[in-house]
């Protein structure tokens, strides 16, 4: 067996042996089907070149997740599948230009459905791969549209195969071969990619928001009176309306971990949009006044540079935010309970039971409308409304009729209002009360499910 250079110090050996063995550990090429002279009926080389492009999609899709396991190994692992993977990249370049177009969408889609599969954690990550599927060329953002004198925006139809991510359009290039059935098949990975980073950095941000209440030592009325501990706020996102009322973006939100001394307060920590200027506020050493949590307009410090006012003044913005939504809160809490007493049946007995009655519905988590992209469509907090199923004719047949909705619900639901035949899993409830009640219907399913382990 043959001695290998010595690397830092360590050995590692080279034989024709090992080498054939990391070879073979690779999946092996395609065999293509032969396309002869002697097939001359076309849809007898069509089935040839699907078969192909079917056995081409699959060793994509197979070989991709091999040569990343082997590039996220250990060193040695890496130099002794160096050529294995030399040899796969460049079949995968042969096919990826392949004169045939089956081969080339086949090969396209394989490496796109790879590279969506990704579990990444963060939205940041997740721009960082469509950052790189563009440089890579297999992937091409469509520039955002050019305004002319009168500050309108120029129309710009996007093409049909835009894939929508982030406030940005990309295309699929040309050279793929894409038709339909590919794009659908595409807007489809991409739809279920955003979701999963989404649910991921969701995941995250409630564990870290559970961990700032658990340090948090004061409570509001504690905080507001300048008393030395910390204190953690949940912050809404906030919605910015345009002139005709329509919602022109959102003000981010998430959880802020703040420490007073009872003179200054300092942030410390934050999750969700707002974390990444709380953190610059930190870097930058910024904090509030405790008193200035009484007045009616932020601080402004003139002896301080520009950019740390603007944070001073983000963060008392922000804490206004969260204590008015603590206080708001605090008052929904007061309603529900008030609309808890005129229910008649348990949430149990009206979801799952579907008895006749009033009943209390209630959504464990703020009720959210997203876009594919994952941009927020509509999003109402603390959703709860008082719903009553009831029959009114010979036939049994279920209604359902809204009771009494609060007013931070009021204007989602307002289509909704009056009677509607229920029809199954709630189907004859325009949306959004339908989807609602679906919605409720799983949480009790879940907590049933729960309950019945314990």
């Amino acid at each position: 067996m043959k001695e290998a250079k010595t690397v830092s110090g360590e050995k590692t050996l080279h034989s024709f042996g090992e080498l054939k063995e990391v070879r073979a550990s690779f999946i092996s090429l395609p065999e293509l089907p032969e396309i002869s002279d002697a097939l001359t009926a076309d849809e007898a080389v069509a089935e040839r070149i699907r078969e192909g492009a079917e056995q081409i999609r699959e060793w994509v899709t197979t070989v991709l997740p091999k040569i990343d396991e082997t590039k996220s190994g250990s060193r040695e692992a890496q130099e002794l599948a160096v050529e294995a993977i030399k040899e796969v990249e460049k079949t995968l370049r042969e096919y990826i230009q392949s004169e045939t177009p089956a081969y080339r969408r086949a090969s396209w889609l394989g490496v796109l459905s790879h590279r969506f599969s990704a579990e990444l954690g963060s939205r940041t990550e997740a721009i960082a791969l469509l950052q790189e599927l563009v440089e890579q060329g297999y992937l091409q953002e469509i520039p955002v549209p050019n305004r002319n004198g009168d500050e309108q925006e120029t129309p710009q139809e996007l093409p049909a195969t835009a894939l929508k991510a982030y406030g940005k359009d990309y295309v699929v290039p040309a050279e793929s071969a894409f038709g339909e059935p590919e794009t659908n098949e595409l807007e489809e990975i991409v739809a279920k990619f955003l979701s999963r980073v989404w649910e991921t950095e969701k995941k995250v941000r409630t564990e870290t928001a559970q961990d700032f209440f658990t340090q948090s030592e004061l409570t509001a009325k504690e905080f507001r009176a300048g008393k030395p501990g910390k204190f953690a706020l949940g912050i809404p996102p906030e919605e910015v309306k345009l002139a005709g009322g329509a919602t022109d973006f959102w003000r981010g939100g998430g959880t802020l971990l703040m420490e007073s001394d009872g003179e200054k307060v300092m942030p410390l920590a934050a999750t969700g949009s707002i974390q990444k200027a709380i953190t610059e506020a930190k870097d930058l050493g910024v904090h509030l006044k405790a008193e200035s949590l009484q007045w009616e307009t932020p601080p402004f410090v003139r002896t301080l540079p520009s950019e740390m006012n603007r944070k001073i003044q983000l963060i008392w913005h922000l804490i206004q935010r969260g204590l008015r939504a603590l206080e708001e809160k605090q008052q929904r809490q007061a309603l529900k309970e008030e609309l808890a007493k005129k229910a008649t049946i348990s949430s149990e007995q009206f979801l799952l039971k579907e008895q006749k009655g009033t009943c209390l519905v209630q959504l464990e988590q703020d009720w959210e409308e997203r876009a594919p992209d994952g941009q927020v469509v509509n999003r109402v907090l603390d959703p709860f409304f008082l719903v009553e199923r009831f029959t009114q004719d010979e036939k049994d047949q279920p209604f359902i009729l809204l009771v009494e909705v609060p007013p931070h619900f009021e204007e989602l639901l307002k289509p909704c209002m009056g009677e509607h035949p229920e029809g199954d899993k709630f189907f004859g409830v325009p949306h959004p009360l339908g989807t609602i009640l679906r919605n409720a219907y799983g949480q009790a399913t879940k907590l049933a499910q729960i309950n019945d382990q314990t």
